[in-house]
């Protein structure tokens, strides 16, 4: 029987499981106007998250949390205005949105890594 273990412990070799990430989303604005002459404004959007292995008592296989939000400002910005040619509705960036996820591996991952 394998040593009781906290839900927290972590393994002792390797790279840290608790990986934490941030992206940005840039554009410079798509072109608008009569004759697509001019452009809409230019926008950023910053997405973070974060990542977190569980080892669950008797069980040594991790199970994995994550956690994201996408566009963490709440930045509204307007990706196409809805002129210019062949475009007849405004579009808008995504809102502010909250990700969660769980994941356990199983026993055929850890026979085939090894």
């Amino acid at each position: 029987m394998p040593p009781a273990r906290s839900i927290f412990d972590r393994p002792r070799l390797g790279k840290p499981k608790n990986p934490a990430g941030d992206t940005e989303i840039r554009g410079s604005g798509l072109r608008d106007g009569d004759a697509n002459i001019s452009t809409v404004l230019a926008y950023a959007q910053v997405n973070i998250g974060i990542k977190r292995d569980f080892y669950l008592p008797n069980d040594p296989l991790p199970m994995t949390v994550c956690f994201g939000v996408a566009n963490l400002l709440d930045t509204v910005y307007l990706i196409r205005d809805g002129s210019g040619i062949g475009v007849f509705a405004p579009q808008y960036g995504p809102r502010r949105g909250f990700f969660l996820g769980v994941s356990k591996k199983n026993m055929k991952e850890r026979v085939r890594r090894t």
